[in-house]
């Protein structure tokens, strides 16, 4: 009775992820470049977040640091540094016509790692087409940094891991919107899936 109860809870989750209306990539392997005076602290935790999205078996990102691009326009999907409004921690730049993305890190968040990878890791998401959800606010995509009454940031505890919903919507992205997901890249989901949300579980208590 206990499993059969189970297996109804399973079956009952409600997925809360959301999608941008005007934007997704169209391939599930893309391409990301520096862009001028990019400060060079930022590459290691680049890294770092393309090896969480890799992992899941879903998309493939590569982070080229050897050469520097211009932050704009140009086919060419960048990371930057600036200086940004006091209320704004990160950002991303959609192109429509040129399909690609520019991420911009506020250069207060280079302070703290932890921080530094969880706003880049939420701008990834939505380079990947997943849009703000309020249903949940564990979704990855749905993180903002802590600020005090001086909106001088809060260093987070640790890096932030991708939540079931999150995986989701990268699942439904990469399965039903770009179509060229090869048999091999995605013959590990279901495990991986399973493993996301224990994680998960596990971490939040």
């Amino acid at each position: 009775m206990i499993s059969i109860l189970k297996a109804v809870l399973l079956c009952s989750v409600v997925s809360s992820y959301k999608l941008f209306d005007m934007f997704i990539p169209t391939s599930s392997t893309l391409s990301f470049y520096p862009c001028y005076n990019m400060n060079p602290n930022l590459t290691p935790i680049i890294h770092d977040v393309f090896e969480t999205i890799n992992n899941t078996g879903l998309f493939e990102l590569t982070f080229h640091d050897d050469i520097q691009v211009e932050n704009n326009m140009n086919n060419i999907s960048s990371i930057c540094n600036i200086d940004m409004d006091y209320h704004r921690k990160g950002y991303t730049r959609f192109y429509l016509i040129a399909n690609d993305t520019d991420i911009l890190i506020d250069n207060s968040v280079l302070y703290y790692n932890t921080n530094t990878y969880n706003v880049l890791l939420h701008e990834i998401l939505h380079t990947l087409g997943l849009n703000h959800t309020t249903d949940r606010t564990d979704n990855m995509v749905s993180y903002g940094c802590r600020v005090n009454q001086n909106y001088e940031i809060i260093r987070d505890d640790r890096n932030l891991f991708l939540s079931y919903d999150d995986f989701q919507g990268l699942e439904y992205i990469a399965n039903n919107l770009l179509g060229d997901i090869s048999p091999t890249k995605g013959e590990n989901k279901s495990c991986k899936k399973k493993m996301i949300r224990l994680i998960n579980k596990c971490l939040r208590g």
